[in-house]
């Protein structure tokens, strides 16, 4: 491999921005930079958005040959209390009432008590530091001009595509990103001084045209979970169907999981109801779905068993519903009475916008089973989202984000640049 002070300069152009290629190099060249972010969903954007410094230079590394990942497909949605938009309509909030909130429906379980001295620590660090920075994130990209409703486009664009639309469209106003698209994760480079991460080896994808990439400042890996490597599935979870990226294939995990890096949560998936499309037969989100009106989900015997509206084919059983849907009111499940469902709902059905009567053919039956939007597990990360090995030390200048700690894990690196320490407030 080559020494780290061969330095091989990289195209800047930004033409077609989201598409840029990285240089044609017939050999393992070394490139420097100051931060490296691998993939570029909403987690690799908003970091990469978030690097806002003109003097800081950073390449941001795609597998497709596209950006957005899952986020692309996604509803788009962030989960953020206390922020200026709920301040703006007067909802009262606060980062104590969040934490209360999120301690009373994690139902947190350890199996003793040295464990829940290091991962109850360290879990309180990191949603504190989550609840400070997210609110902070929000300002920041509203700041940016990324708007709930953006406004100006030729064709209407909303949910997961106008977040990764309008990200993409932050970091090419600040002309200090790079984006290889078609670029995949190969290894992670290794400090011959301590054993740290100084940058990483990617690929060409269908190629064998190698580029290490030294990060003076760090990694960021932001490559999703492992929906799609069926191996990893086998061994972490039941057997569940994904409607993730498939580029979603747990190589970031793999590979700290080669430097030592700890793990979390690799037993655990985003639980959605799936179904198999009949167009294009491949599984997708029956959320959505089956919470609209003039529809009925029936368990094997065809009776309903729950409110299809909720985020978890009998003539009698359709006849009842038909009557409660004159009525507008589920007398068994109250499907469409709480504002989610209702949300979810079609708003131009009266009076219960989740309600609607099975009556006019044609009927279609779709199978509705368990599946996931993606897995949760990933390299285990302290409250500056810094990768932690097994035994709890640091593996170097490594961050591991999803979209918040993305923010939170360039801010790091930024105070790591001028020299001040690292302190994150509370604004």
């Amino acid at each position: 491999m080559p020494s780290l002070d061969q330095e091989m300069t990289c195209a800047t152009g930004h033409q077609d921005f989201g598409h840029h290629q990285a240089p044609n190099h017939q050999r393992t060249s070394v490139i420097k930079c100051d931060i490296l972010i691998i993939g570029a969903g909403a987690a690799g954007l908003a970091a990469a958005a978030a690097a806002h410094d003109p003097g800081l230079r950073v390449i941001l590394v795609e597998k497709e040959d596209h950006v957005g990942g899952t986020t692309f497909r996604s509803g788009g949605c962030m989960w953020m209390p206390n922020n200026f938009l709920m301040q703006g309509i007067g909802i009262e909030d606060s980062k104590e009432q969040a934490t209360r909130y999120i301690n009373a429906v994690a139902k947190l379980r350890y199996s003793s008590l040295e464990e829940q001295a290091f991962h109850g620590r360290l879990r309180d660090e990191r949603l504190d530091a989550f609840l400070t920075q997210g609110p902070e994130m929000m300002r920041y990209f509203r700041d940016q001009e990324v708007s709930a409703l953006p406004k100006g486009m030729s064709r209407p664009v909303s949910m997961g595509r106008s977040l990764i639309a309008q990200l993409l469209k932050v970091c090419k106003e600040h002309d200090n990103v790079e984006i290889w698209t078609g670029w995949e994760l190969s290894e992670l480079l290794l400090s011959g001084h301590d054993g740290g991460v100084i940058g990483a080896r990617v690929q060409r994808r269908g190629s064998e045209e190698l580029v290490d990439i030294h990060a003076s400042l760090g990694v960021i890996l932001t490559t999703g979970g492992f929906s799609q490597n069926q191996e990893m599935r086998d061994a972490y979870l039941a057997g569940t169907a994904t409607s993730e990226a498939t580029s979603d294939d747990g190589i970031a995990l793999r590979a700290g999981q080669r430097i030592g890096a700890g793990s979390a949560q690799l037993g655990q998936v985003w639980g959605i109801p799936t179904m198999i499309d009949p167009r294009t037969g491949k599984v997708t989100e029956a959320m959505f779905a089956i919470s609209k009106p003039f529809s009925i989900v029936v368990d094997g015997c065809g009776r309903r068993f729950f409110s299809e509206s909720q985020p978890y084919g009998e003539a009698t059983t359709v006849d009842e519903w038909n009557e409660m849907c004159d009525q507008g009111r589920d007398k068994h499940f109250h499907r469409g009475e709480d504002r989610y469902q209702q949300f979810i709902g079609d708003p131009t059905v009266v009076p219960n916008p989740c309600m609607g009567p099975v009556k006019e053919s044609p009927f279609y039956g779709i199978r509705i089973f368990p599946g996931d939007a993606g897995t949760r597990g990933g390299p285990q990360t302290d409250q500056f989202a810094r990768v932690l090995r097994a035994d709890g030390s640091g593996a170097g200048t490594t961050l591991a984000p999803a979209m918040t700690e993305g923010f939170i894990a360039v801010k790091y690196m930024q105070h790591l640049a001028r020299g001040s320490g690292v302190i994150l407030e509370d604004r």
